[in-house]
């Protein structure tokens, strides 16, 4: 009985090691959804948008889609890659490579709320479904 009871002892804990060592890295890759955003800023400006701008982002587990104003702009593949350049927006972040673009974001997520910067912008979105 004793060696049925360590050996779910020692199941039980190296679950809760690799669940909760992986956790960090495995939240970056919770992108699926619908994303609104909610401010913008560049070099020059920023501004605030309200909910339902129609401004949004929706991933699924490999494709996003792209709406400005309500409008579908752009559609493609994405990944999320880890961030081998030296920068100043976060050690060890990531970033976020939509299919026929030049520029990558460096990505954050932090709950509901995503966070897409480059070196001359910075993107502030919501969860929305």
């Amino acid at each position: 009985m004793s060696n049925l009871l360590m050996k779910t002892f020692l199941q039980a804990s190296i679950l809760l090691l690799v669940f909760c060592g992986c956790r960090k890295e495995a939240d970056i890759h919770y992108i699926a959804g619908k994303w609104e955003l909610r401010t913008y800023a560049n070099d020059i400006t920023g501004h605030s948008y309200p909910e339902g701008n129609g401004n949004i982002y929706d991933f699924t587990l490999v494709e996003y889609k792209k709406h400005l104003n309500g409008t579908l702009y752009q559609t493609g593949n994405y990944r999320i890659i880890k961030d081998t350049t030296t920068n100043s927006f976060s050690p060890g972040s990531y970033m976020l490579v939509l299919s026929g673009q030049n520029e990558y974001p460096w990505i954050k997520i932090e709950g509901n709320v995503l966070i897409l910067q480059t070196p001359r912008t910075y993107e502030k979105y919501v969860r929305i479904r």
